[in-house]
C-alpha cells in the first residue's frame, strides 16, 4: 500500500524539479526606451519595459517565446521571433535593436551576449520599406 504512495510521490518531486530548471532558463532584461515604438502593427508608449526571454536550454538561440510587458504592468505583448544572432560588436551587454524610419521605430532585435532573436518585419514597416525608406538603426542597452 505504501508503495504507490511512494511513486506518487516522487513522480511529483521529478515534476517539480523539471518545472524549476525550465523556469530557471527564462530572463528577464530591463530596459528603458526613450521613445515611442512599433511591435508589430501596433504603437507603444517610452518608457520601462522587461522584456522576459526563456530558452529551451542554456546557450540555445532565443526564440518564439518573448514577452514584452511595460513597468507598470499596464500593457503585455507576446511577441513572434526568430532566432538570431548577437550583435556581432562582442559586447557584454544585452540591449534592443531598433529600425527607424524617419521619426518611426519597430523594435527589431534582442541581443544578448551569446545569442539573439529578430522580430518579423510587420506589413507597417514592410510598407515603409517598400518606399525606399533606408531605416537606421538604434540600440537601447538594458540596464
Amino acid at each position: 500500500m505504501n508503495r504507490p504512495r511512494s511513486i506518487v510521490g516522487l513522480l511529483i518531486v521529478v515534476a517539480f524539479c523539471v518545472l524549476v530548471g525550465q523556469a530557471g532558463d527564462a530572463q528577464a532584461i530591463r530596459v528603458n526606451i526613450p521613445f515611442e515604438f512599433n511591435v508589430g502593427n501596433e504603437t507603444l508608449s517610452a518608457g520601462q519595459y522587461v522584456i522576459l526571454v526563456d530558452r529551451v536550454a542554456p546557450g540555445t538561440p532565443l526564440g518564439s517565446r518573448l514577452v514584452l510587458r511595460s513597468s507598470d504592468g499596464k500593457t503585455t505583448r507576446h511577441l513572434k521571433t526568430v532566432p538570431g544572432r548577437s550583435d556581432g560588436t562582442g559586447s557584454p551587454r544585452t540591449s534592443l535593436s531598433f529600425r527607424k524610419y524617419d521619426q518611426t521605430y519597430f523594435l527589431a532585435k534582442v541581443s544578448t551576449p551569446d545569442t539573439g532573436c529578430d522580430l518579423k518585419r510587420s506589413s507597417a514597416e514592410k510598407e515603409l520599406a517598400a518606399r525606399a525608406i533606408e531605416p537606421e538603426t538604434v540600440s537601447a542597452p538594458a540596464e
